[in-house]
């Protein structure tokens, strides 16, 4: 385990961000020479007192030192967490004075982007109307959430029109919310009917509500793009752009008359030196998603012929492009090895499944949940496992995925650990 709460190597990033020297270093912040070659050699540590200097006489924020390893021993590659764990953590909650949801963790890792739950629908209707008023909504919540359903559940949640609405949901069924989708669910019979509830960060981040509370409010809806009216998304994009050259439309037309492409998008992305998908719009529908089992993708993986696993793809949305849901179904003994580069939460919907890593065989069963971190290799290897499967990529997607691939294999290791001066 790392022991220093704050990283040498971010601060070694920061003296080169600066244009710092060692000796530099030193005398802004009062401190020998020896101490800061000590403190970025390893051999000292980095103590608060010298933090205090650091963010107090540089625009320097105090995350940026923190270690992030010393919170951790290491972060495990397979965490499984049991039903008789789940059931140990049960709890009641109330809407209105009344039981509601009995709420149960499942597998749950910090460094991991979700917070997945088991969620049994107290609640029992006799009707499936929207205004149900024994339906007790709540406001929605930042975060996305994947919903996967056991038994006879109604899904109630307010549509793009703001319409309250409701979806007769079975075993199998599956559904993609969007922040803030005011939302509930109830059972529509007296069984034990749940929901497994996924709820993930995509792109809003703790920090980038740090940013924008810098900006304020008001800039804050200054900066948003009007996605309601599809034809002014492009527009506020290219706005955006030409905002920030100073572009006249008088320039723009003289570089328009340039360019021979006949594809808008390219033509644009061109003359305002940006990529194509920078100016596009994007799919702004799939605030919910509703997948019926019955009506879901399936085929067979590795292929038709050897039909190994049934795969069903379950609810997704391209709000969320990389976080994907499927189930898997095991149709004959094997030794597949699955990798993938997105965290993976996992929920064991069979008895007696086999689960092996490296060369271990995890036996597990119904209602038992595990994670896998990025890169990890596993197996499936028993006939008739059925098991959910949520991928979530975390940060390293989209524009951060695109440029980190930029600057390519050879400079990942500075990126890990720049430990050395560059200029």
């Amino acid at each position: 385990m790392d022991t220093k709460l704050f990283s040498t190597v971010r601060l070694r990033q920061i003296l080169n961000d600066l244009k710092r020297r060692p000796e530099d270093a030193a005398r802004e912040l009062k401190i020998s020479h020896t101490k800061i070659k000590k403190i970025l050699n390893g051999k000292a540590n980095l103590d608060f007192k010298t933090v205090k200097k650091i963010i107090k006489i540089w625009p320097v924020q105090v995350d940026s030192l923190i270690n992030h390893k010393f919170f951790y021993k290491k972060s495990p590659d397979i965490k499984i967490f049991t039903k008789k764990q789940s059931l140990k953590t049960s709890r009641i909650i109330k809407r209105n004075g009344k039981d509601y949801y009995e709420y149960r963790d499942t597998v749950m890792e910090k460094f991991a982007p979700f917070r997945p739950e088991w969620i049994r629908t107290i609640c029992k209707v006799n009707n499936n109307k929207p205004t149900n008023k024994n339906v007790i909504w709540n406001k929605g919540h930042l975060l996305h959430q994947f919903t996967y359903f056991v038994g006879n559940i109604n899904f109630y949640y307010v549509n793009d029109k703001g319409v309250k609405s409701v979806a007769k949901m079975k075993t199998g069924d599956s559904m993609y919310i969007s922040p803030y989708v005011p939302h509930s669910f109830a059972s529509r019979d007296n069984l034990e009917n749940f929901i497994i509830a996924l709820t993930y960060l995509d792109k809003v981040t703790p920090q980038l509500q740090d940013n924008l509370t810098l900006i304020g409010n008001l800039n804050a809806k200054k900066i948003l793009v009007d996605v309601k009216d599809g034809s002014k998304i492009n527009k506020d994009l290219i706005k955006r752009f030409k905002n920030n050259l100073l572009l006249t439309d008088e320039e723009i037309s003289k570089r328009l008359k340039k360019i021979k492409k006949n594809n808008v998008y390219e033509k644009y992305s061109n003359i305002l030196g940006v990529n194509t998908k920078d100016v596009m719009a994007f799919d702004k529908r799939n605030k919910v998603t509703i997948n019926k089992k019955n009506n879901s993708n399936k085929w067979y993986f590795p292929n038709s012929r050897q039909k190994t696993f049934q795969i069903s793809e379950l609810a997704s949305s391209k709000f969320v492009p990389d976080a994907k849901s499927i189930e898997i179904n095991v149709l004959k003994n094997n030794y597949i090895v699955l990798e993938n580069f997105c965290h993976q939460y996992l929920y064991v919907l069979s008895d007696n499944i086999k689960l092996k890593h490296n060369s271990k065989i995890f036996k597990l069963n119904r209602d038992d949940t595990f994670y896998l971190k990025p890169f990890v290799k596993f197996s499936i290897i028993n006939k008739n496992a059925n098991v959910l499967i949520l991928r979530v990529p975390g940060n390293i997607s989209g524009d951060n995925l695109l440029q980190l691939s930029q600057l390519g294999k050879k400079n990942i290791e500075r990126v890990l650990s720049e430990n050395s001066r560059w200029y």
